[in-house]
């Protein structure tokens, strides 16, 4: 049978963590098909700002690529290596349901691994792993989800993103709100902190921006770094939160600041 391949030109940039003083990654897409790229340190090819410039890496690969295979190894002189890598997953599946995270049409990107998406008629944040070192913190924050779940503390966890059957990351309700700023919204934000420390657990990094303010209550995100913490710990994370309050001078924010693309112009899938 003859092996399906597909035109290094039409894969689209998808994600990057590039340095031309060390190796870098870049992920590629074309519809289901993922390549994988890592790039060797100081390529002979390429000016050091090519490396933050996925076309000038993709113009590397050769013209033609066998889409049975998801890696590319390209070393310092150029020469691209192909081969089929088995790649991490989050393990901690606890959620009913898993959505394929490629075609869902991207409303805004908020951060590299954060996007604000298209999911059964609404909106809702998509936020994933690019690249097998980035696992182990959607690990942690799912993990952390099936431990808030039905506590209200955060946006309803809508279920598992997989590509192409690995799960790499989670969905979350799309929650309108803006970053904390006045003396109620601390008492709201301290009330949702404290439903956190009930079970046991220090969120790891309560700066403002980790808070998301609806008008009637506070609701935290990011928990990445969350974990069990002690009663002393929790004690000086109330106590950091407080400070946090003191020291802020920004303006009351919308949480979700950037804006969309037009209705009709999204691109499809991360």
């Amino acid at each position: 049978m003859t092996a399906a391949t597909i035109a290094s030109r039409e894969l689209q940039q998808a994600g990057m963590e590039s340095s031309p003083n060390q190796e870098s990654l870049y992920r590629f897409r074309n519809g289901s098909y993922v390549l994988y790229v890592t790039l060797a340190a100081n390529c002979v090819l390429l000016d050091d700002s090519d490396y933050g410039f996925p076309p000038a890496i993709r113009n590397i690969l050769p013209r033609t690529i066998d889409t049975s295979y998801n890696h590319a190894f390209i070393d310092s002189f150029g020469i691209a290596t192909f081969s089929i890598r088995e790649f991490k997953g989050v393990t901690t599946l606890w959620h009913n349901t898993k959505i394929d995270i490629i075609p869902l049409p991207v409303v805004r990107a908020i951060k590299a691994n954060c996007f604000k998406v298209q999911y059964d008629g609404d909106w809702a944040i998509a936020k994933f792993a690019r690249f097998d070192w980035e696992i182990r913190f959607i690990e942690t924050e799912t993990a952390i989800y099936q431990t808030i779940d039905e506590h209200n503390i955060a946006p309803k966890f809508l279920g598992h993103l997989h590509e192409n059957g690995r799960v790499v990351g989670l969905l979350l309700a799309y929650i309108e709100g803006r970053r904390p700023q006045t003396e109620q919204d601390y008492g709201m934000c301290a009330s949702v902190l404290s439903r956190l420390h009930n079970l046991g657990l220090v969120h790891g990094d309560v700066n403002l921006d980790n808070f998301i303010v609806t008008g009637i209550e506070a609701k935290l995100v990011d928990f990445e770094t969350c974990r069990s913490g002690t009663v002393d710990e929790r004690m000086m994370e109330v106590k950091r939160l407080e400070r946090e309050f003191e020291e802020d001078s920004r303006r009351g924010a919308l949480a979700d600041e950037g804006e969309d693309y037009e209705e009709g112009e999204y691109p499809i899938g991360i």
